[in-house]
């Protein structure tokens, strides 16, 4: 599945390739300088989270979603 054309208000267009999670949200993926990923978790308010796991960075886009739904 390809990213949606979707736009984030405050970070601006959703990268070509990026993890789309829907509403805004995504994961950007990247490399340390030392050669470990590095995957960003972003939201459509210019929220992010950094991990070094796709996992961790899965539950980040979670608990962003949920506090959105809940205000």
């Amino acid at each position: 599945m390809g990213p949606s054309p979707k736009t984030a208000p405050i970070s601006g267009s959703i990268p070509t390739d990026a993890m789309d999670y829907g509403d805004g949200f995504y994961i950007t993926q990247g490399v340390e300088p030392i050669g470990e990923p590095r995957y960003c978790s972003c939201g459509p308010d210019g929220q992010k989270q950094f991990s070094n796991d796709l996992w961790q960075a899965d539950i980040y886009i979670q608990h962003m979603k949920h506090a959105k739904a809940n205000h």
